[in-house]
């Protein structure tokens, strides 16, 4: 049940799973990245996308041709990002 809710969690409020794992789970983007400037961009801009890769890289190993899932995760989760801001701005048109 706890997994389910985290899950929805992630899909709906990416930012905020994002800092829940920064305050809860430190290793997890401690050992995804190696700056602070990279994690902050994506949390700005990218959300989904840098959630979905440090999942990855710390429960997969890394993000390399053994793991094809991976790219395919990171890749829905970049086009959900896009796709989000397609959405804005075509509202802001209207």
């Amino acid at each position: 049940m706890g997994c389910c809710i985290v899950a929805i969690i992630g899909a709906l409020w990416p930012r905020v799973l994002l800092v829940l794992i920064y305050f809860f789970a430190p290793q997890i983007p401690a050992r995804s990245y190696h700056t602070v400037l990279v994690p902050l961009l994506g949390f700005i801009f990218l959300p989904a996308t840098t959630l979905v890769y440090e999942l990855c890289v710390y429960y997969l190993g890394g993000v390399d041709a053994g793991h094809p899932l991976a790219l395919v995760f990171i890749a829905l989760a970049l086009l959900s990002d896009l796709s989000q801001v397609g959405g804005v701005r075509r509202r802001r048109r209207a």
